[in-house]
């Protein structure tokens, strides 16, 4: 019962942390190109 709890356990936390880092890999190309687009407007300012 413990093993087969764990394995469900363990089976939504890699589904969680896939979903989280597939989010969180599109979020970074978003904050890259925002850091990158940042810089030109503070100087420009």
């Amino acid at each position: 019962l413990t093993l087969a709890s764990g394995g469900v356990l363990g089976a939504a936390a890699s589904a969680a942390a896939a979903y989280r880092w597939s989010v969180s890999a599109g979020e970074r190309e978003e904050l890259l190109r925002s850091l990158r687009d940042r810089p030109a407007a503070d100087l420009s300012s």
